[in-house]
Formats: C-alpha cells, structure tokens, sequence
C-alpha cells in the first residue's frame, strides 16, 4: 500500500445551525439601500432614478419599484456580482433597456477556499436573457447549484448605440429545509479514511440521508457514496449519524449530505472540504493558518443565516457574543475548545431565547485568549 501523508484536515463544523423554512426575499428593494451595495461587486454601474444618475452618460430612468434602481453603460466589460447564494433554487429579477432589445449574459462561479468572486477567473454561462423597453421579469432556476456568486453582464451591440440596461429588485428563492440540523463534520481519520457525522435536533418526516463526494466544489456532478439509504430516526430529541469514506484516494475533497422526505423532496448541506497528499505527488498542501483571526462573515447582509467563519493558529476555546446596536448582548457562542485550523459557526438570526432578531444592524465580537476583533453584520427582512 502506498504511504500517505495528511497534510491538514478542515474542520467545518455548522453548530446551532437551525435551518427552517424559507421560501424567498428581496434584495434591496428597488435599490433604496446605500450605495454602493454591501457585498456586491460593480463595475460601471450606476445608481438611476427619474431625477438622478450616479454614472457619468447613464440616462435616468424610472425604476421598478421605488425610487431608484442600477443601470449600466454600453461598455460590455460592466457587471453586477450577487452575494453569494447558499442553497439556491432560483432568481428573479426586473431588467429593461432605454431603447430597443438588449442581451444580458448571466454566468455562475463556485465558491472556493477563498471568499468572495475572483473577478478574473472562470465564470460559466447560465443563459443569455432578453431586455426591452419595458421591465420585464426573468426567472433562473438555480437547482443544484450550491455556494455561488452570480454575475450579470449585459452585451449591447456597441457603444455607438447609446443602449443602456437596468437592474431592479433581485428576489432569491431558497430550499426549504425540513430538519435543524446542529453540526455536520469531516474530519480524516489516522487510518485515512474520511469519518463523517452529523447531529440533528429534530426531524419530521425524513425516510434518510445520502453522503456525496466531489473532487471540486460542484454538487450536481458528485457521486453518491453511500450504497444504501441510511435511515432516519424521525425523533423530536437530538439524533447523531456517522458514516466512514473508506475510498477516499489523494487530493481535495467535498462532501454533502442530502436528507430525503417521505414524499421524495430532497435537501442538500455542505459542502465540507477534507484535504490529503500523498508522497511523490505534486499536490500542493492547503495552507495552514498563521493566526487567530474573525474572517469575513458571508452572506453579509443575510436573510436567515449566516457563516462565522475563523481560523485559529493553535489549540483555543473562541467565544462569540452578538450585540445590537444598543449594546445589549443577544447571542452567546461558545464551542469547546478547538485545533489549529479553520472553522465556521452559523447564527440563524435568533436571540438567547430562540426568537427571531428584527432587520438591523447587529456586532459579532469574537475572543480568543488575547484576541479580540468584532465584525458588522446586516440582517434583513
């Protein structure tokens, strides 16, 4: 048997993560919110009303709904990049031009290790939608892609037309997900198989749950590698699961779990991110945190949940407390205490009493021994 070295495993642990239901909100509403937009990224694009424009040749107009709404120039190198999109089904969105029809290009990129869009990397084309001189709806069905960013890049013919295009109210549609679902981990083993568990509060109405496995971060092409269903206990009291990968090979892993209902429904998590090398192979280990530090928490702003995500640069006990504007502390995280590596709590928007917080600006403020750093998060409703 060859020998194999395991350079790191990540840890991604989803603790009090209280999944519910959600069927769909609205980005920005008309664009009423500040400018420019928090999380999204833009290039050449303008804030439009009937009174007003920010960009410099971009006509105004009448928005959708509102007051204002966001307009391009002819410049085909323009776009609009979402937040990232956790469990989408699909997006929903007004668009118009000011004269004649118009293509605007919609293309997907995947999360990766790093957070937020590479602007320059890959992008992969959705679809191309038409625009005209009245708003019209679009809608894109998003099943099966899972933690994306998506960009929307209208391509007049040239800039000789003077053909601009509008953007207005963004609506998400999430899957609805049927279980609260506390952690789900995968952490390698010393014998190198990849050990995943996961713990649910509650479940209601599951037949079981599936374990998928890709070498990228890409859902609709993984393989399934549990050769049964593994069985639900439909229980109102905590349940835990575990299953062993025993055919993981050299390289970077994800895997999802997928609960399946009685009525056929299904449900993704994840994914979680496993890394192992080998010697004699030119895989490039994942790079190991240097330092304690509250990263970046995504999506910012967030409807019902959103990614605590840090790293620690050796074994600690963080603890995360969330306040509102006033002060007054709502929230209380503390995990036990943990290895070197990178990790992610979700807040689900609730306070210490499991009630739903109001839209507002709220702080995370995580410690660590002698690290202390706080963070500005945004929940809308």
């Amino acid at each position: 048997m060859r020998h194999k070295i395991l350079f790191l495993s990540l840890i991604f642990c989803f603790a009090v993560l209280g999944l519910y239901a959600q069927e769909s909100w609205s980005w920005f509403e008309g664009f009423e919110g500040d400018w420019p937009l928090s999380n999204w990224q833009m290039s050449g694009v303008a804030r439009v009303s009937s009174t007003y424009s920010s960009g410099y040749g971009v006509p105004r107009t009448g928005s959708h709904s509102g007051t204002f709404c966001a307009g391009f120039s002819t410049s085909i190198t323009d776009y609009i990049i979402t937040p990232i999109l956790l469990y989408p089904e699909g997006i929903f969105y007004f668009s118009k031009t000011n004269t004649g029809n118009n293509q605007v290009t919609v293309e997907y990129q995947e999360e990766d290790a790093t957070i937020g869009p590479d602007i320059n990397g890959t992008w992969e084309t959705l679809g191309n939608y038409t625009s005209n001189t009245r708003w019209l709806p679009t809608y894109i069905d998003l099943l099966g892609y899972t933690n994306i960013y998506l960009r929307f890049r209208p391509t007049p013919p040239a800039p000789a037309t003077k053909r601009y295009t509008y953007f207005d109210d963004f609506t998400v549609y999430e899957q609805n997900v049927p279980i609260e679902l506390s952690s789900f981990t995968a952490v390698l083993s010393q014998e190198l198989f990849v050990n995943l568990h996961w713990t649910t509060q509650s479940e209601t109405q599951i037949a079981g749950y599936n374990l998928f496995r890709n070498e990228n971060n890409r859902l609709y092409d993984a393989i399934k590698i549990n050769y049964d269903l593994i069985p639900a206990n439909n229980s109102s009291s905590v349940t835990n699961y575990e299953f062993q990968d025993k055919e993981v090979e050299h390289g970077n892993w994800y895997y999802w779990l997928q609960s399946m209902e009685l009525d056929g429904s299904s449900y993704f998590y994840g994914p979680l991110n496993v890394f192992v090398n080998e010697n004699g192979h030119n895989i490039t280990p994942p790079i190991i945190p240097e330092e304690t530090k509250l990263l970046n928490s995504y999506p910012n702003p967030f409807k019902s949940i959103t990614n605590l995500s840090y790293t620690l640069k050796e074994r600690g006990q963080p603890m995360f407390e969330i306040y509102n504007v006033r002060g007054q502390l709502i929230r209380t995280f503390l995990p036990a205490p943990q290895d070197k590596g990178y990790y992610q709590i979700v807040w689900d928007g609730k306070d210490l009493n499991g009630t739903q917080a109001s839209s507002g600006v709220y702080y995370v403020r995580m410690t660590c021994g002698k690290y202390v750093s706080s963070q500005r998060l945004v929940l809308m409703k």
